[in-house]
């Protein structure tokens, strides 16, 4: 059971109350639309004072599209799309729910056939009066008043409920977490009962092994650039973890990192197969390079960090779903000799992500595919990631939060790229509030 779930949900006269309350929110919005309309219809007509009655007419339209609404959504109309990108079901709301407006006025037509005892054919000659051109006009307005209802409607889903009438109707400080003086947002104030899931990194979020990637990262640049700048004569410039691995390496797919590092060195290789021998002077032979020099790194232990295991078995204590999201191959290895594999509902590493063809971070599908796995939409689940590329996943899918973990004092990078909140140990998300809210699942 979450922790923000209401109690008797369930029951009758709570769905009541808010389908009515779903129907005005509708209504209140999409009025003052068709009444505006309305007064620019009658005077570019120059009939305000022969259709005294076209306001009415405008009001009607509002309260049949709140209908609309109120039925498309218990139909669930683009619930498949609300994982992605906010501008996605947004545009896709806004279609389905005229497609099925528009079928309601022609059964509107057709009923009203029928009460005068006309018959379904005088219903549908009124349609066919109406002409193809007065229809689409129709389906233009409704579809361009969905629109922006549509937008806000899925911004107040990402942002998680209440959040978007509290930026709206509140004041600054009681809408939500403030930025401290020195411009960090306050973990307390950070309810994370409210969401339905949380998705991890693992490398440097659950596992104090981003510091082996990047030592190994090194050792094989370094060995590569060596041999190539001799053969160039040219001086030998290192791998710089502080500069390189952030910008080109962190949180991107093996492949990738060589590939995009290598480019910002000007080197441009051929790019092999996955089978290539770490000898190979192809992008797949130096990342598997790299992968032979984490893999006996990694036989050596993994420790993981005491704040996010504390933090994982809170979350799993209150019912709240949780995924590890990494690029690495060795997620497996990595979770089970770190003793936290048993943690998390669902699993998105770079074997997955390659074959099922997802592309890497920056790109949101990891996460996006996480969520997917776990049947929970991204305004309802937190990203938590400390690589650049991973929190500009998260912000580019749409997540109801994204939490930057600040290991390396990149914690302005961080929240530049996407990271609403930065924390520099997750251990700061187990807030007294936190605390004692949680409860088993249901």
């Amino acid at each position: 059971m979450h922790l923000c779930s209401r109690m008797g949900e369930a029951g009758l006269k709570p769905r009541l109350a808010a389908g009515i309350r779903e129907f005005f929110t509708a209504f209140l919005f999409l009025a003052p639309w068709f009444l505006a309309f309305s007064t620019y219809r009658m005077f570019l007509l120059k009939r305000f004072v022969e259709e005294p009655f076209e306001y009415g007419t405008g009001l009607l339209n509002a309260l049949v599209l709140s209908k609309v609404i109120v039925t498309g959504e218990h139909l669930k109309l683009g619930k498949r799309q609300e994982s992605k990108p906010l501008i996605y079901p947004t545009i896709w709301k806004a279609f389905l729910f005229t497609v099925l407006a528009t079928a309601f006025h022609v059964v509107e037509h057709i009923v009203r056939g029928l009460l005068r005892g006309e018959g379904i054919v005088a219903g549908l000659g009124a349609i066919r009066e109406m002409g193809a051109g007065q229809l689409m006009g129709r389906s233009l307005v409704m579809y361009f008043a969905f629109l922006p209802f549509f937008a806000l409607r899925e911004t107040g889903r990402a942002l998680g409920e209440g959040k978007l009438e509290a930026l709206f109707f509140r004041s600054k400080a009681s809408a939500g977490p403030q930025e401290s003086e020195t411009g960090n947002e306050s973990a307390s104030a950070t309810d994370l009962g409210c969401y339905q899931a949380i998705l991890f990194d693992m490398d440097g979020v659950i596992t104090d092994t981003a510091s082996i990637h990047a030592a190994c990262w090194k050792t094989m640049f370094d060995e590569y650039l060596q041999r190539w700048a001799r053969e160039q004569g040219l001086a030998f410039r290192p791998f710089d973890v502080a500069t390189d691995y952030k910008a080109y390496v962190d949180g991107k797919p093996r492949y990738n990192g060589v590939r995009d590092f290598l480019k910002s060195r000007g080197i441009v290789l051929p790019e092999g197969t996955p089978e290539d021998p770490s000898t190979a002077e192809t992008v797949c032979g130096l990342g598997n390079r790299k992968d032979d020099l984490v893999n006996a790194r990694l036989a050596e232990g993994v420790k993981a960090y005491p704040g996010s295991i504390a933090l994982l078995r809170c979350l799993r204590s209150a019912g709240i779903k949780t995924a590890v999201v990494t690029s690495s191959q060795n997620c497996h290895t990595v979770l089970h000799a770190a003793g936290v594999e048993d943690l998390f509902d669902a699993r998105v590493d770079g074997m997955l992500m390659a074959a099922e063809n997802l592309a890497g971070k920056p790109a949101p599908d990891s996460f996006l595919k996480a969520a997917e796995m776990l049947g929970v939409p991204a305004g309802a689940a937190v990203v938590i990631e400390d690589a650049i590329s991973g929190v500009q996943a998260g912000a580019r899918g749409g997540f109801g939060l994204v939490i930057g973990v600040d290991r390396n004092g990149n914690a302005e990078e961080l929240k530049a790229n996407g990271a609403l909140l930065v924390v520099a140990d997750l251990g700061e998300l187990l807030t007294a509030r936190f605390r004692q809210s949680s409860r088993p699942a249901a």
